[in-house]
């Protein structure tokens, strides 16, 4: 999350009881350079978040007729500290995000969600991404669109991919798995960040962008 982060974390998550399960993590002290301040302030505005706390919960069940269905969430949480230069930029950091996925028939179609403040005042961050996978056989079908929208920068970015792979697994000895794939993927975006010549280090979001990448992939595990 930048370009200098430590920090020392406690987690621990309890046994999953009839599905679900609980996580929680706590880190007293983190150094924090984002990347929006770190190009333009020459290291004189790192942040510092203290007492960041992390809670988590997710429920996954099979049901009789063999339809899964997983529910997760999270939320975090961070003090902001630091010089009043700092401060004048920074808040408190929030953050919250939800999931859920569906399978049945070798069909499963899921989706998330998740709002941050960036650790800014009156700043919203949101994302969202939707997919559904096809298993029918050795052949393998994926298709996914995502979005954010990113009031800081003013970026907006939305990307869709779909893919194809087959496996080799019945194939081969041993009990190896041999998995092929290809793909595509296409990404637009909105006030793409780009450095500004004449203010070496300095970023604008003034332009747009757009590209789109085939591409192929492999999986070999025993």
């Amino acid at each position: 999350n930048g370009c200098d982060a430590f920090a020392v974390k406690v987690a621990y998550a309890t046994p999953r009881i009839l599905g679900a399960q609980i996580a929680a993590s706590y880190a007293p002290d983190t150094d924090f350079c984002g990347a929006i301040l770190c190009p333009s302030s020459e290291g004189r505005l790192y942040p510092n978040y203290n007492n960041v706390i992390e809670v988590g919960a997710n429920y996954y069940h099979t049901f009789r007729n063999g339809m899964t269905v997983g529910v997760s969430g999270t939320y975090l949480t961070a003090n902001a500290d630091g010089t009043p230069a700092v401060l004048a930029v920074i808040d408190n950091y929030q953050s919250w995000n939800l999931g859920a996925n569906v399978g049945f028939s070798g069909f499963t179609v899921g989706a998330s969600y998740k709002k941050s403040n960036l650790g800014r005042d009156d700043v919203d961050y949101d994302a969202y991404d939707v997919g559904a996978t096809h298993e029918t056989g050795a052949w393998g079908f994926m298709v996914s669109y995502g979005a954010d929208m990113n009031q800081l920068t003013g970026q907006d970015t939305r990307a869709i991919q779909g893919c194809i792979d087959y496996s080799f697994t019945d194939k081969l000895p041993l009990g190896a798995d041999f998995q092929i794939g290809a793909g595509v993927q296409y990404v637009e975006g909105d006030g793409i960040l780009s450095l500004t010549p004449s203010a070496p280090g300095a970023l604008s979001s003034t332009r747009d962008d757009e590209s789109m990448a085939v591409f192929l992939e492999t999986l070999v595990s025993f």
